[in-house]
């Protein structure tokens, strides 16, 4: 069990500040760092070296210390409900000499966004905020915001030669239920050419942009369906 928690979808970072004891090679430090995330199974789901790119002519260190720094974002394959480990892994590319530390944490996700499905399954949804470049975490938009809602690990839709074809119905409703938004399908470009398996697998998401004037509370349907099935997920 764990008592850190972090949202589905979140972007979290890890912080070093002023790592010291790297050899120093003509004034230089080469510091190389890898990151991977472990399940409950011990099993790694996702793993990457040499975070800090562009470090091959090294860093200019005057006291041999450096701040650095790491991120991951909580999405599929991960999934809410479930804890996690984080390991991350400092190395000195000239000496034997390593950091390391964990975090472990669980995924929660934004129990304000209802999902059900018909003969078929999505891993969760999240809303992601494109001016802050954030999870919205409390459901509060705001008039003219844009906004992604994304649906991560779709599964059940009919395939034919890779391709998936899905509509996504939007409508957004006010608080005197008058619709103030509606598309009946924000996929009409990809209706003909239809969509890889492997992008709706992993992560579809519709646009949003909330209508100026807009202040009560509003209700948001995103709906995909299967346009050669009856497979839908709202």
């Amino acid at each position: 069990s764990t008592s850190v928690y972090f949202q589905y979808g979140q972007k979290i970072y890890i912080n070093f500040t002023n790592i010291a004891g790297f050899k120093t090679v003509d004034g230089m430090i080469f510091p190389r760092m890898d990151s991977f995330i472990i399940d409950e199974n011990g099993d790694t789901i996702s793993n990457a070296f040499d975070l800090d790119m562009g470090i091959d002519d090294g860093f200019k260190s005057k006291t041999g210390g450096i701040d650095l720094n790491s991120s991951t974002y909580l999405d599929a394959p991960i999934r809410p409900h479930k804890n996690y480990r984080w390991d991350i892994y400092v190395k000195d590319r000239n000496s034997d000499k390593t950091l390391s530390t964990t975090c472990v944490f669980g995924v929660a996700r934004n129990e304000n966004l209802k999902i059900t499905a018909s003969n078929a399954t999505c891993i969760d949804a999240y809303l992601y905020d494109l001016g802050e470049g954030l999870v919205i975490k409390n459901n509060r938009v705001f008039p003219g915001q844009s906004f992604k809602m994304y649906f991560d690990g779709l599964t059940g839709f009919n395939e034919n030669d890779g391709q998936i074809f899905i509509g996504m119905e939007v409508t957004m409703t006010n608080g005197n239920g008058e619709v103030i938004l509606y598309a009946e399908n924000g996929l009409s470009d990809y209706e003909e050419s239809g969509i890889s398996a492997d992008i709706v697998k992993t992560s579809i998401y519709g646009l949003i942009d909330v209508p100026e004037g807009e202040t009560g509370p509003l209700n948001l349907t995103l709906r995909i369906y299967d346009l050669n099935g009856d497979a839908e997920v709202r």
